[in-house]
């Protein structure tokens, strides 16, 4: 079985990962700040990495306008 770290995550499962709604996940996207995996069905998928990322980033760039 694959660890957590190897796994993809789905557009719900990733939304519900950083705390946020669909749309919004999808306004996130759609600045380009996350880029997800596409299936050959036209699925995304979100790799744990990439979601981490994100967080890190959002939390640095919080952490400089609450200054």
């Amino acid at each position: 079985m694959a660890e957590l770290n190897d796994r993809l995550f789905t557009a719900k499962e990733a939304g519900a990962y950083l705390g946020v709604s669909l749309s919004t996940l999808h306004k996130i996207e759609k600045n380009g700040l996350l880029m997800p995996f596409r299936t050959p069905g036209g699925h995304r998928r979100y790799d744990k990495k990439i979601l981490d990322d994100y967080l890190q980033s959002s939390r640095r760039a919080n952490n400089h306008q609450a200054r």
